[in-house]
């Protein structure tokens, strides 16, 4: 999510989130989809070929459990209701969100997120069962702590060669953007070589 964020930093991001959905919801993976206002069909498509990609990359626990995104000028930290809509088609129930806070996506980047998780760059929100979103009260990392996720991150956003592809950037390559393996959307080679 922060390096679609830093790839893309004066344009709103969206992508998807994918992990497990027991008693908590885990979230394994960060799928980038646009740096533009997502549209229908950009929706559908990257929706269905996520689930896709899911099915054949995974041992079947894994699922999409929602939606991050950021928008595009600093200080705007509301989610818009398309987003809503979003979360809502995702999963009208559990459907989380994660939306990258502009002063504490600043905090991380500085390297000034502390021992609770302030400062980690984002927020984020559940749709349980209500109409409103809550915000979840406990977001936790499972290896680690807080501030060593936070500048292991700070530190991909801020290193050279960190760039992060989405589903449209893949699209604007027509057939040879979907064929170039370097532009590969859902691997994001360079992400793998920070892991």
């Amino acid at each position: 999510m922060m390096l679609h964020a830093t790839t893309n930093p004066t344009t709103q991001i969206h992508g998807i989130l994918v992990g497990t959905n027991s008693s908590n919801i885990t979230i394994t993976d960060a799928i980038p989809v646009c740096h533009t206002p997502p549209t229908k069909p950009i929706l559908d498509m990257a929706l269905r070929i996520t689930q896709a990609f899911i099915a054949d990359d995974d041992t079947g626990s894994s699922q999409i459990v929602g939606w991050y995104t950021a928008n595009e000028r600093s200080n705007d930290d509301k989610v818009s209701p398309p987003t809503w809509k979003i979360v809502q088609s995702i999963d009208p129930d559990n459907g989380i969100l994660a939306i990258i806070t502009s002063d504490s996506f600043d905090s991380l980047l500085q390297m000034k997120c502390d021992q609770d998780g302030r400062g980690r760059g984002f927020e984020v929100y559940s749709m349980q069962e209500t109409e409103m979103p809550m915000a979840c009260s406990s977001v936790s990392v499972e290896e680690g702590d807080w501030v060593e996720v936070a500048n292991s991150v700070a530190d991909a956003c801020l290193g050279d060669g960190a760039v992060v592809y989405d589903f449209e950037n893949q699209l604007e390559g027509g057939m040879k953007g979907l064929k170039n393996k370097s532009v590969d959307w859902l691997r994001n080679s360079h992400v793998q070589k920070l892991l």
